[in-house]
């Protein structure tokens, strides 16, 4: 097996951001809302392996704050630490960037993504009950980079 490697993502990964979304989330975004949120301050993290895409994290900027939007892992490379290398390559870019504070929500029921976000240090901030389409409720959380 070979080693991840980890880039920013350009407007022309917004086909790939899509698939890996697809693999994860219902429902998921297309292609053309990738390549929306790739024009507008956002900045993501692809990891690829043998050339193969297997997963992103994706932010939006504004200011000196910044919102985590998703992470997604293809299904074949969860549970090998990829969602916290992609977490930590996304906040060390987002520093970079003069960003302070990461703010995002997670629906409440995902215990591995809740896990990752506490174990990497984000405080939670709240609840927004309800928040998803499916009557999930969302925790909000933060995170200072410095």
């Amino acid at each position: 097996m070979t080693a991840i490697l980890i880039r920013e993502a350009n407007a022309e990964d917004a086909a790939t951001l899509a698939v890996l979304h697809g693999a994860s989330f219902q429902p998921a975004w297309d292609e053309a809302s990738m390549a929306g949120l790739l024009g507008k301050n956002a900045t993501a993290a692809l990891a690829t392996q043998d050339g193969k895409a297997v997963g992103f994290a994706l932010s939006r900027i504004a200011v000196d704050e910044a919102e985590l939007i998703s992470i997604a892992v293809s299904p074949m490379a969860r549970n090998q630490g990829l969602g916290r290398a992609l977490l930590s390559a996304l906040c060390a870019h987002l520093k970079e960037c003069g960003v302070h504070t990461l703010f995002l929500e997670v629906a409440s029921d995902n215990a591995a993504a809740v896990h990752l976000y506490e174990s990497f240090g984000f405080s939670r901030l709240g609840l927004r009950k309800k928040y998803y389409a499916n009557g999930a409720d969302a925790l909000t959380y933060s995170l200072t980079l410095g």
